[in-house]
């Protein structure tokens, strides 16, 4: 329930999860919508994987994409555990970007270091440095399609309690009344936050707050809101790293702006619309390397493809927020994005020339963790090469080890199964060292079955008197626009 304090992402994704081709191999017949390996994934059978979906998949192009990519995926682990190929060959490959992940803080930890470092005091805290709050709330919820009357009566218990709170009793009072089942076991305590990070309607009201200072009544859509500023007190704990956090940050962002504007770097002109586009299907976009974002000094490109590599070894959460935001961030925030991303590749080559490396142990260590990753992978698939032992020749196994795959994603389109997404490293190799296609033509041939399958079933319960209809509301067919959605 924090998100009405925060900023929270607006629109959802499922991407990364397998492949695409760089063009339409498939245009010669509209009855495959993917092929990998030595398997074919149908018009027919994917508009079934959709249309009898017992998890809420909505009836877009996107999704049927995403689909398409995951059994993609799953299939060509499967042909490599069939032939026990370990990857070994796409290793290096698969934690290039993690390395230079690893150069680029190395470089940023040596240009930090003779500069100045603010001190997280008091004095700090009280005057927001650097736009930083602690804060407590407490979340008088109204109930789902409340009446007037409803309504009423949420707004005077808020107004009620609010009479009676103080610095001292706010943390129980959060406890006793917030509807905010995540944050009211902490007495309502949200941490220390970012003002960049504030929903843009709240940020007003927290700034106005001294600290041990409690706001008026907040309306929102979720309710009726009372905030709190903690006291330097309460919040010196967790401030004192928050705020080290935040110095370093703003020194890196410092020393990245500078050497980026020494080496020239300029982004492209249609930079945020070719990065919008390529975060319909990340796997295709991972094989751009002719796409260019922005250039810089010496003959420096920024590609699709490198801006895919950095997005892949993002925190899974910060990397999803990404996906999710960047169908409508403004210009201005998006391109700064890519800028970001793009001046990494100025710092990488500032490393190499610094001759600042990642040590040989931590390289073994990558490598050790990607090659158990493949193991465990072709585990949790059933298709490692002792689970494939009853095939006696590589077709035998093949069959068995597809077989269990389709299997596998029948069950987690059903909903008895959580289809996980493989790992990023083990995705980038397999994406080297295995093709696969899609055709955008099947796929949206398959939604559009999806759809009259949904729609006659839909039809079939409503026919039965005191059938009970499905949670999730009748699909509506896919648009172009609706392509350009997530899921």
């Amino acid at each position: 329930m924090r998100t009405h304090l925060v900023v929270a992402a607006t629109v959802a994704a499922l991407a990364g999860m397998g492949c695409s081709e760089p063009k339409d191999p498939l245009s010669d017949t509209h009855d495959i919508a993917a092929r990998a390996a030595s398997q074919d994934l149908t018009v027919e059978r994917l508009g079934k994987l959709l249309g009898n979906a017992k998890i809420r998949v909505e009836m877009t192009p996107q999704n049927g994409l995403t689909v398409a990519n995951m059994w993609s995926t799953y299939h060509r682990l499967a042909y490599a555990a069939a032939h026990n190929d370990t990857l070994a060959a796409q290793e290096g490959l698969a934690i290039a970007a993690t390395l230079n992940g690893e150069r680029v803080n190395r470089i940023l930890e040596a240009l930090r270091r003779p500069m100045h470092a603010d001190t997280a005091t008091q004095a700090a805290y009280e005057s927001a440095a650097h736009g930083l709050y602690a804060v407590r709330h407490m979340l008088f919820a109204y109930p789902p399609k409340a009446s007037p009357v409803a309504l009423d009566s949420v707004k005077k218990l808020a107004a009620n309690v609010r009479k009676s709170l103080t610095p001292a009793n706010f943390a129980d009072m959060a406890r006793k009344y917030s509807a905010d089942k995540q944050s009211a076991p902490q007495g309502g305590y949200l941490g220390v936050i970012p003002r960049s990070a504030m929903n843009p309607a709240i940020v007003g009201v927290i700034s106005s707050l001294k600290p041990d200072s409690i706001s008026n009544l907040v309306p929102t859509p979720l309710g009726i809101d009372v905030i709190m500023r903690v006291s330097w007190a309460d919040a010196r704990a967790q401030y004192v790293p928050a705020f080290s956090q935040t110095i370093r940050m703003v020194n890196d962002s410092i020393t990245s702006e500078k050497l980026s504007r020494d080496a020239g770097l300029k982004i492209g002109d249609a930079a945020l619309a070719e990065t919008r586009d390529a975060m319909l299907d990340l796997v295709k976009s991972s094989r751009d390397t002719t796409t260019v974002l922005a250039t810089f000094d010496k003959g420096g490109k920024f590609t699709v493809s490198d801006l895919v590599a950095w997005l892949n070894i993002m925190p899974p959460l910060q990397r999803t927020q990404v996906m999710r935001g960047m169908p409508q961030v403004p210009d201005s925030l998006g391109n700064a994005f890519i800028r970001n991303l793009a001046s990494r590749a100025i710092l990488v080559r500032a490393a190499d020339s610094a001759k600042l490396d990642v040590s040989d142990v931590q390289k073994a260590d990558l490598r050790e963790q990607f090659r158990k990753g493949v193991l465990q992978t072709w585990r949790e698939l059933g298709v490692a090469p002792e689970q494939l032992a009853d095939g006696k020749t590589p077709v035998e196994r093949e069959q068995l080890a597809s077989k269990r795959i389709d299997e596998i994603i029948d069950k987690g389109m059903a909903g008895t199964l959580q289809l996980s997404p493989v790992p990023l490293p083990i995705e980038t190799a397999l994406n080297a060292r295995y093709e696969s296609v899609t055709s955008s033509l099947a796929i949206q041939k398959a939604v559009d079955g999806a759809v009259d399958l949904r729609r006659g079933a839909e039809a079939a319960r409503s026919a039965v008197p005191g059938a009970a209809s499905d949670s999730a509301p009748p699909p509506k067919p896919a648009t172009k626009k609706a392509a350009k959605k997530a899921p």
